[in-house]
């Protein structure tokens, strides 16, 4: 049984890995670099999509995206396996050239492999959540 200070630790180091996640595909949104942004994408989410790199060009392709950071993190299940976070950004909008600042959301899941949410699996973001909070 852990105490009190190990599950502080424990959700310390989960948090940490859920923002890096975020983070690290915030980053190859920048550099615009599609292919690279898939390391930090859910696994059923690539899994389902044999066009992923396409998808994400055509969908966030549009947006140039700086200026970022993770403004918070909420777990929303008791297992530990989903997370929503929040995020800002500044977006450059390619089509109608507006240029803003916007608060968008994305889950991020922890999953081993395709459809098997897990603790000691790998956190990875779920585009279209991000895609919908985007568009909306």
């Amino acid at each position: 049984m852990q105490n009190g200070c190990d599950e502080i630790k424990d959700s310390v180091i989960i948090q940490e890995a859920v923002e890096a996640a975020m983070m690290g595909f915030l980053h190859q949104w920048a550099k615009r670099d599609f292919r690279n942004m898939l390391e930090f994408i859910q696994i059923t989410w690539k899994d389902k999509r044999h066009d992923a790199k396409e998808y994400l060009e055509q969908y966030i392709g549009n947006y140039r995206c700086s200026d970022y950071q993770v403004v918070c993190v909420d777990f929303i299940n008791d297992a530990g396996v989903l997370a929503v976070i929040t995020f800002s950004a500044v977006l450059y909008d390619s089509q109608l050239r507006i240029k803003q600042r916007k608060q968008l959301t994305a889950r991020v899941i922890c999953e081993s492999a395709p459809y098997e949410p897990d603790t000691a699996g790998t956190w990875g973001v779920n585009p279209d959540s991000l895609i919908k909070s985007l568009y909306n």
